[in-house]
């Protein structure tokens, strides 16, 4: 069970509301989290288990959902279903609140042509002295999402993407954002300058370590979470990202995989004119 209880909850004088969301400390969030998620099977109760085989058949059911497989995508709704059912599987209900929505996002142009990396999906996290229920975390999806290279296929990316957001949506909601709390610099660290921080990685991995169990017929060997290009991107916005000891908190299949990026990265920048 994710028993906030047993958390410490941080206290911001500048904050209006005693009671806010965001008042713990994201990496004791993510070792919550991830003790959770491990939990054997035979320990989960009736609602997760249940909730595991609604969203293997909501997955396996797409193309019942969809009328022209590989170009349209779930209604709305059947999204929000989705998040409910990976809430209570992998966030033991923790984001009943998120809110999703198709969106066509506008990539940022500079002299009319596109700069940076596509956008596909982001997570807006509310003000945290609001509390109100139009107050929510919002999941902004783009339909047009395709995986560009490996074997996954349209309805595996959107999916993926998904379970992507639902980590950006537990950590924004709930770990501390204050800029005024002592917890601030180690939180920065902890979260990332582009959300993925040790933090999000501990948990990501650990998602997608369940499909290797089986959990989803996923007909691929795990999802992706777009771990490599989180990485890459995280990298360059803040420096070095993940040490040793993150490292070994991850899901094991997935330590010598991001060993091998952390010292790609490390060599290229050694590498870089602008390190001499």
């Amino acid at each position: 069970m994710l028993d906030f209880n047993c958390l410490e909850r941080h206290a911001d004088a500048s904050a209006k509301f005693n009671d806010r969301r965001r008042a713990y400390s994201a990496m004791e969030l993510t070792e919550l989290c991830i003790d959770f998620i491990k939990a054997p099977y035979d320990k989960w109760d009736a609602d997760r288990k249940q909730a595991l085989s609604d969203l293997k058949e909501w997955y396996t059911a797409w193309d019942d959902m969809c009328e022209d497989f590989g170009h349209e995508v779930p209604e709305g709704t059947d999204m929000m279903k989705a998040i409910s059912l990976i809430s209570k599987v992998f966030f033991d209900g923790r984001l009943n609140h998120v809110q999703f929505v198709w969106e066509t996002l506008v990539q940022e142009l500079v002299n009319g042509k596109p700069k940076g990396d596509i956008i596909y999906a982001t997570t807006s996290i509310p003000d945290e002295d609001d509390n109100s229920d139009e107050n929510r975390p919002k999941i902004r999806q783009d339909a047009r999402l395709r995986i560009r290279t490996g074997p996954y296929d349209h309805r595996a990316a959107i999916f993926d993407t998904l379970l992507h957001e639902c980590v950006h949506a537990y950590l924004g909601t709930y770990a501390c954002g204050s800029e005024t709390c002592e917890c601030e610099s180690k939180t920065t660290r902890d979260v990332g300058k582009t959300g993925h921080g040790p933090t999000f990685f501990l948990i990501t991995t650990h998602v997608a370590a369940l499909f290797e169990e089986d959990a989803i017929d996923w007909r691929f060997p795990k999802p992706p979470m777009s771990l490599d290009y989180s990485l890459e991107q995280e990298n360059r916005a803040s420096g070095i990202v993940l040490r040793n000891e993150d490292i070994e908190k991850c899901a094991p299949s997935f330590q010598e995989h991001l060993r091998g990026i952390m010292r790609r990265q490390l060599t290229a920048r050694e590498q870089s004119p602008d390190s001499e």
